[in-house]
């Protein structure tokens, strides 16, 4: 602020001056919530004086601006709507009883004219629940959307052995159930929105399947399913066109030298279809392999990610693309200590990743299958934590370092290989 000098009788007063106001900013941490559960955010309201300099929260508005929020049906509020200071934080609180949404943000008040305000929207994302599956249960359970803490799942569906979860744009649910290595596993095809309680509408399975020791699942643009065989002797991801039951052979199937598989672990798709392979084993030549769309037969995959600027060393675990298109890969350290690496969009070969997520903060714990919600947060599913227990964690949109979950799943579980994939599908 400016000051002026009052000189009365051989002495001076200096009194600041109120501030100008030019520009009021509103953003929000995160601009998207997941729908569903009650929660919190934050909106930063910065005030410029007429240069664009931000006034800091030390400054007092000469009066106070009336914060507006075009959402009039109650499911979301704010804990003021006076703004007082140059810079201020207030709390936007979620309702979650009505979802999607969208409310927007704005600001009046004296000296501020309505294009001189740049204002923040925040959208509620449509509900989903948490789909995962834990091997040593013999389940997969589904958790209420905003599950935390040691929150019990809706329900159970009971499957031997389950590994990967996929949904299609038809609202089926697939599972995978892998079995003995030298012994096919099956898929498992349901109507999400008809669990619990309803039969499968569908099974792949049978020796023409070629999936010996299936783990991962996935579905590409073209609604073609992928299953991962983690055989050792014989890795291969076979490709199975919509609407495949029983014993049917895949349409394409990725095996073979040239390949460079090793117990394929996860799966993900990039922007252009062309299919990510995570590589579970420590010292595995390629962490993670990119194959062309289409990809078929003993074919070399056109990209790698690999080397020891990677950070990979030990393996690739789950995998996943955010909305960025930035690939984050789950992997530990030497102690087996949990560590998300993020890689830039396109990066390929012995490349350094563009951050990471780790440290004590995180309770990553030798992380398995990951996956985004429709919000942007990140959902990791760590393996024993303690005697006979797991954890799933979520980090909010752009953590990075020694992030502190803002939401922990805690349970139990029957053995040592605790939840494996977790999947965002239809509320329940």
């Amino acid at each position: 602020s400016t000051s002026m000098t009052v000189a009365s009788s051989g002495f001076s007063v200096s009194v600041p001056a109120a501030p100008k106001l030019g520009s009021v900013t509103l953003s929000l941490a995160p601009p998207i919530l997941p729908g569903g559960f009650a929660q919190t955010d934050t909106l930063n309201v910065v005030v410029k004086d007429p240069d664009g300099n931000a006034l800091p929260s030390s400054v007092a508005l000469p009066s106070p601006l009336t914060l507006t929020n075009s959402d009039t049906s109650g499911n979301t509020s704010l804990s003021t709507t006076s703004v007082t200071q140059g810079t201020q934080a207030v709390t936007v609180s979620y309702s979650g009883t009505t979802a999607p949404l969208t409310a927007s943000f704005g600001a009046t008040g004296a000296g501020i004219s309505s294009s001189s305000v740049h204002g923040a929207t925040l959208t509620i994302t449509t509900p989903q629940s948490l789909y995962i599956s834990l091997l040593d249960n013999n389940v997969m359970n589904v958790y209420a959307p905003g599950a935390n803490g040691a929150a019990a799942p809706r329900f159970s569906v009971a499957q031997n052995t389950p590994e990967g979860i996929v949904f299609d744009n038809a609202g089926h649910l697939f599972l995978q159930s892998s079995s003995s290595p030298t012994s096919s596993g099956s898929i498992v095809q349901y109507v999400a929105a008809s669990l619990p309680g309803a039969s499968p509408v569908g099974v792949i399975a049978g020796p023409n399947t070629n999936t010996l020791s299936p783990f991962p699942l996935a579905i590409d643009a073209g609604q073609n399913l992928y299953s991962g065989s983690a055989n050792a002797t014989n890795p291969s991801i076979a490709v199975f066109a919509p609407g495949s039951s029983g014993n049917v052979a895949p349409i394409r199937r990725i095996a073979g030298s040239a390949t460079g598989l090793v117990e394929p672990y996860a799966f993900a798709f990039d922007a252009s279809g062309n299919l990510y392979v995570s590589n579970f084993p420590q010292n595995s030549a390629y962490p993670v392999e990119i194959f062309a769309p289409n990809a078929n037969g003993n074919v070399a995959p056109i990209a790698t990610i690999a080397g020891s600027n990677t950070g990979l060393s030990n393996g690739a675990r789950g995998i996943a693309f955010d909305s960025s298109g930035n690939l984050f890969v789950a992997t530990v350290d030497s102690n087996l200590n949990g560590i998300i690496e993020v890689f830039a969009p396109g990066a390929t070969g012995n490349v350094a990743p563009l951050y990471t997520i780790s440290g004590s903060n995180t309770l990553l714990s030798r992380p398995k299958g990951i996956a985004f919600d429709n919000a942007g947060e990140l959902c990791v599913a760590n393996i024993v934590v303690g005697p006979n227990t797991f954890n799933i964690t979520f980090y909010a949109p752009g953590a990075s370092g020694n992030a502190t979950p803002v939401r922990t799943i805690t349970g139990q579980e029957a053995g040592t290989v605790g939840p494996l994939y977790p999947a965002f599908g239809p509320p329940r």
